[in-house]
This record gives C-alpha cells, sequence and structure tokens, in this order.
C-alpha cells in the first residue's frame, strides 16, 4: 500500500503503520495551514470527480425498482468540479 506498512507486535497481531514521511508531511501540512488560519488568510480547496458512460452495475436502484445501466459507446465523461473557501467566523456582540 502506498505510504503505508504492515508491523508485527509482540502478540503476532499486525498493525497498518503509516511511513515516517507520510506523519511528517501531514505535520507540516498542519502547521502551514494553521499559520494560515491565524493570518486570516483564505483557504480553498478543491475537489474533482467524474462518471463515465461507459460505467455500469449488474443492478442498481432505479425509479423505486431494480434495474440495469445500459453501456454507451461513445465515451463521454461527465467531469465534476467542487471548490469550498473556508472563512473564519467571528461572533458579533450587540447590534449589527
Amino acid at each position: 500500500m502506498i505510504g503505508f506498512r504492515w508491523k508485527n507486535t509482540v502478540d503476532k497481531r499486525q498493525l497498518l503503520m503509516e511511513e515516517p514521511n507520510i506523519v511528517q508531511w501531514k505535520y507540516r501540512y498542519l502547521r502551514q495551514m494553521k499559520k494560515y488560519r491565524d493570518d486570516n488568510r483564505n483557504i480553498i480547496f478543491f475537489d474533482e470527480t467524474w462518471i463515465d458512460n461507459n460505467l455500469s452495475f449488474g443492478k442498481c436502484w432505479q425509479l423505486e425498482k431494480i434495474g440495469r445501466f445500459k453501456k454507451h459507446k461513445d465515451g463521454q465523461r461527465l467531469i465534476i468540479v467542487h471548490a469550498v473557501q473556508l472563512m473564519k467566523m467571528a461572533l458579533l456582540r450587540g447590534p449589527v
């Protein structure tokens, strides 16, 4: 697995452990994010996913019935991109 390794314990159980470089990368990332938040910087997270016309399932729920998706040969793809901006929220005191 990428960034993970198995470690055997004294009682012969296996634990899934993160590699030290991944732990260090996460630590640096969290420290940098804290600094950005303390500096009131804008933070934007992006995410992307897609669905393909050739995607098919053996069975699926569709209009309250079990149905099947049909395969399409044209290979069209729908790409979905999402962005979220985090803003620091402040408590307001008194009338606005």
